[in-house]
């Protein structure tokens, strides 16, 4: 075991005197975390060196063993009273507690005690034990487990006839025993889980050691000058509301290093984000586009099909939609999917603002059952030419003759010349090949190149 731990060196060393040496490194190396069980002496030991400046980290309050037995009339006395004695014989300070719904059981375990200690090596400690030990009869098991919740104990034995059934009521506790088979006895030795456990009722607050217990872990924080922009100021309210100035001011510092007049581009930590409310008569519409998120992604047109087309726009675009509607639709869809592109396209407009440092351009030929092309020029330029035709007249809700629409609709409002021309045979999907090349092409066109208009004019 040790081997394959990479374990290399061992020290045959106990009691607090070890506690001491591997706390300040004398003839050992000095430990940085001290686990495991001992007496009174080493539990007192652990919590002194964990307290000096610098000193160890200590798993948890493991001192003499504890074992409390809950049991019933159907419970085997003699395995109750080999149990107590098994923590019994530990240490004379080793706290052993039966807590029964039977009268009979508990002067039964007395006598199987009496019996089993006449010929047990270790009889002396354990007799020392017992004459701390305590045997309560309760009316019922709920109360049992109660009292043991309250007791906390390193060990728990449920020897009853429902003991399954008590689990889910035990909230304190090193480790719980199910069953007559379940010896403590086993849990020491060849069960398994660990049985490095909290003792004196620290079992209200901590766990058993386990690996995650000789592991440390840390954090990594790396902000991008856009992260930074978006937190600065929260962050800096937040500090001088604490009346921590100097946190505050660490915040705005940056934030003042990022004016115009300077090296760094102020174009490169602004958050792309528009929003947009739109209100006519018709319609009343709200678009947000953040050209740095993917997500969320949130449509509501009222037009089912329309959603999934600009779903696919915003997913192949790899930006964050979301566009609630409330239209006239009682009427007919159109003014609701036109309004609904104009918005998109005046929210993605603001959220490019001067659009410096874009690639401007996108182009896409994606190829299946249909194919679209659409090529995409966002110089501030706003025409459409559109090639293609549908036979049907509608998709669902969605009116096909809308699609032409929405791209003139969109190029009007973002200031995008676009060219799209889709041939196919299903209606649909040459429909939805649309919408998709135009995400395609806007992830290329809004995409950040360089910290330059990408104008020879120098202004888009």
């Amino acid at each position: 075991a040790a081997a394959a731990c990479g374990v290399e060196r061992v020290w045959v060393v106990g009691g607090a005197q070890a506690i001491a040496a591997l706390a300040l490194g004398a003839l050992t190396p000095k430990a940085q975390k001290i686990f495991g069980p001992g007496n009174a002496y080493v539990a007192e030991a652990k919590r002194y060196a964990a307290s000096l400046p610098g000193g160890p980290a200590i798993d948890l309050p493991a001192g003499p063993s504890e074992l409390m037995v809950v049991a019933d009339a159907a419970a085997n006395p003699a395995f109750v009273a080999a149990d107590l004695l098994s923590q019994a014989e530990h240490d004379a300070d080793a706290q052993v507690l039966l807590v029964s719904t039977s009268d009979e059981l508990i002067a039964a375990v007395r006598g199987e005690i009496a019996r089993q200690l006449t010929d047990l090596p270790r009889a002396d400690i354990a007799t020392r034990s017992l004459a701390n030990a305590r045997a309560i009869c309760v009316r019922d098991c709920a109360e049992a487990v109660e009292i043991g919740n309250l007791y906390a104990p390193e060990h728990l034995s449920l020897q009853t006839a429902n003991a399954r059934d008590l689990i889910g009521s035990v909230t304190n506790a090193g480790a719980v025993f199910v069953g007559a088979y379940s010896a403590e006895t086993l849990g020491d030795y060849v069960a398994g889980p660990s049985h490095v456990l909290p003792t004196d009722g620290a079992a209200a607050t901590y766990g058993g050691v386990t690996t995650a217990s000789f592991m440390k872990s840390f954090v990594v924080q790396e902000v991008s000058a856009a992260g930074f922009a978006a937190l600065a100021k929260p962050a800096a309210r937040l500090a001088r509301l604490e009346g921590l100035e100097a946190h505050a001011r660490a915040a705005d510092i940056r934030l003042n290093a990022f004016s115009v007049a300077q090296a760094d581009d102020a174009s490169l930590i602004r958050r792309r984000r528009g929003s947009v409310i739109r209100e006519t008569k018709e319609t009343k519409i709200e678009a947000i586009v953040d050209l740095d998120r993917s997500a969320p992604v949130r449509l509501q047109s009222g037009v089912g099909f329309f959603d999934h087309m600009l779903e696919q726009v915003a997913h192949h675009g790899g930006f964050s939609l979301s566009l609630t509607c409330a239209g006239d639709l009682h009427i007919d869809a159109h003014h609701s999917i036109e309004d609904s592109a104009l918005a998109f396209g005046q929210a993605l407009r603001e959220a490019l603002g001067d659009r410096r440092g874009i690639a401007r351009f996108g182009f896409v030929l994606p190829m299946d059952e249909a194919e679209a092309r659409v090529s995409l020029d966002l110089g501030g330029r706003p025409y459409l030419v559109f090639e293609g035709a549908f036979a049907a007249p509608a998709i669902g809700a969605y009116p096909t003759e809308m699609t032409e629409h929405v791209f003139r609709s969109l190029a009007q409002a973002l200031g995008a010349t676009i060219r799209v021309s889709v041939d196919g045979e299903n209606d649909h999907h040459k429909t939805e090949a649309c919408f998709k090349a135009l995400g395609r092409a806007l992830r290329q066109a809004i995409k950040i190149e360089s910290d330059e208009t990408p104008s020879t004019k120098g202004v888009i």
